[in-house]
């Protein structure tokens, strides 16, 4: 990871904690420039991760789908780039709405061609902007505000006409009783039938997840092919667990950085 990568995970990071912070603060703490400062919070600004005023920066709060792409960017940026790791040229790949499954194609966009994207996730399109080498497809469907996502009947019919190599695709917590768990009835139906079209479905999941339960059965352990996690997984216990079932267990070795406050 270069270092500006680095300083803008310390950013988002800081950012996460605190509600709003100046760029000297920033400065002091980043141990860099005012002017570097700036530059950096520029380029989070325009991916829709802070807001910036007045000498101050703060998350982004009217989208929550930047909110949660912010909160623990690093780690996220880490299981993105090794799900990246998985993709050839010339997949054609779905990837889900989930914050961590936009920072995967926005590194899809950045180191591979000729990969073919199908995605329910409008803000995804809007957020990509350009896409490059990538061919993205939205699938129809009722279009849920609160994730820009799509979802419903019209949704899940239109993936019948894909089958692809990997489904990417997060989940909101989980328990050993019902296993990978969601929040959304619509979007845990479209998901089934994502994995049922797909050859391997990869969860990419931040390891405090484990810790909540969600409220409705998405994934049992026997239907994730790979788990992207990251480090410290403080559960071997559980990681054995899921071995066991049958789970290919990647973990990155990238850790939230230390912020200095």
């Amino acid at each position: 990871m270069d270092s500006k990568m680095r300083r803008h995970n310390q950013i988002l990071s800081l950012l996460s904690r605190q509600s709003r912070l100046s760029v000297n603060e920033l400065s002091d703490v980043l141990g860099t420039s005012a002017a570097t400062v700036r530059k950096d919070l520029a380029a989070l600004e325009e991916r829709q991760l802070i807001r910036r005023e007045q000498g101050y920066a703060s998350l982004e709060t009217e989208n929550p789908i930047s909110r949660r792409m912010a909160f623990h960017y690093a780690a996220k940026s880490e299981i993105a780039s090794s799900a990246a790791d998985l993709v050839r040229d010339g997949d054609t790949v779905f990837i889900e709405s989930g914050s961590t499954c936009i920072l995967l194609a926005e590194e899809l966009r950045r180191r591979k061609t000729a990969v073919n994207i199908v995605t329910n996730s409008v803000f995804m399109a809007a957020y990509l902007k350009e896409t490059g080498h990538l061919r993205l497809t939205l699938t129809g469907g009722d279009y849920q505000s609160d994730s820009m996502a799509l979802v419903g009947p019209l949704a899940v019919r239109s993936l019948s006409n894909f089958h692809v190599k990997y489904f990417f695709t997060g989940a909101d917590g989980y328990s050993p009783d019902i296993g990978f768990s969601g929040d959304n009835l619509l979007r845990v139906e479209l998901l089934h039938r994502m994995a049922a079209q797909a050859d391997r479905t990869v969860l990419l999941f931040h390891h405090e997840k484990f810790s909540h339960k969600g409220t409705l059965p998405l994934f049992s352990e026997k239907e994730i092919d790979i788990l992207i996690t990251e480090a410290p997984v403080r559960d071997a216990a559980l990681l054995e667990r899921l071995r066991m079932e049958g789970v290919e267990i990647m973990v990155t070795g990238e850790a939230e950085p230390f912020t200095g406050l």
